[in-house]
């Protein structure tokens, strides 16, 4: 957990309004990289694509965000539409070999809320156990978090 405390504390740090969602999210992509993303080929290119057109370039940003175990969210916002595709191609093959489970990630939040009480992190709102009970109830399973 030390790790990914200090991961969380990084990005509280970085944005200043992370709420309680945005860190379970967090965890949930720290255990199961992006392959929650990939149900259909086609579909995931046209989601890359509609979100890279939705941003505004951001050369400020950095290229990519360690979100711990080895795992690393990149800022579209850096890149150049021509990049998108072999971008996608690589995270299409990554989430085939990188496979999480569920379990960790209920131990992950449980460290959260647990953190979070000490005063160890500092989150703004909302409730890690309402958050982490949705998820255990599997109703924010289902496609969740993108």
């Amino acid at each position: 957990m030390d790790a990914l405390k200090a991961v969380l504390k990084a990005h509280g740090a970085r944005y200043p309004k992370l709420q309680i969602q945005d860190a379970v999210k967090l965890i949930y992509q720290n255990e199961f990289g992006g392959g929650h993303l990939i149900r259909d080929r086609e579909r995931f290119f046209s989601m890359l694509y509609r979100e890279y057109d939705s941003l505004t370039r951001d050369e400020t940003k950095p290229l990519t965000e360690s979100i711990g175990n080895g795992l690393v969210r990149v800022n579209l916002c850096r890149l150049r539409r021509e990049q998108l595709e072999p971008l996608g191609e690589r995270f299409i093959a990554f989430s085939v070999r990188h496979q999480g489970i569920l379990p960790p990630v209920f131990g992950k939040v449980g460290d959260l809320a647990g953190a979070d009480r000490r005063r160890g992190l500092c989150l703004r709102q909302g409730r890690i156990g309402g958050v982490s009970g949705s998820l255990r109830k599997g109703r924010l399973s289902h496609g969740f978090p993108q």
